[in-house]
């Protein structure tokens, strides 16, 4: 990890805090990533002649494995997926505060009670439903590291 990595990215358009949210909106992917295991994003797109749109995710979904694998091992949280959070230590405060509200177990149960509503359900197995509130630990922990590190939430949330 290369700690000053961050801030030399910030000096240059579309990554300027005065400019553009976009730093933001990759922090916010970064922790989308973790939630579902997906380390293999490569890259992220925009709207077409509007370089400051929002950013927009796609993929392929192109998994090899079961349909619940694409979110990953339900054992295994691969902890480099949240690289950018922890390099940058930036955060929009909506966004940490989804993720307490979401903590504790709101987060699989939020999702179980939206995905028995899918005519494929099971969609998740219950392992990989706690697997996500694990993961909303680890990213809240990570981000009280960035605070250690930092010395206070006014440095980290956005």
């Amino acid at each position: 990890m290369y700690p000053g990595y961050c801030e030399e990215v910030m000096q240059h358009e579309p990554y300027s805090w005065d400019k553009s949210p976009r730093l933001l909106d990759l922090m916010d992917s970064a922790v989308f990533d973790f939630l579902i295991q997906n380390g293999d994003r490569h890259h992220y797109n925009v709207i077409a002649g509007k370089p400051e749109s929002a950013i927009i995710l796609l993929d392929n979904g192109k998994s090899r494995k079961r349909l619940s694998s694409s979110f990953g091992d339900a054992e295994v949280d691969h902890l480099d997926i949240l690289a950018p959070v922890l390099q940058c230590c930036r955060i929009r405060q909506t966004t940490y505060e989804r993720l307490l509200l979401l903590s504790g177990g709101g987060l699989s149960l939020a999702m179980q009670e939206l995905l028995n509503l899918d005519p494929l359900a099971p969609v998740l197995t219950r392992a990989h439903l706690l697997a996500l509130d694990r993961r909303v630990f680890h990213v809240l922990a990570a981000l009280s590291a960035c605070r250690e590190r930092r010395g206070s939430w006014h440095h980290i949330l956005f």
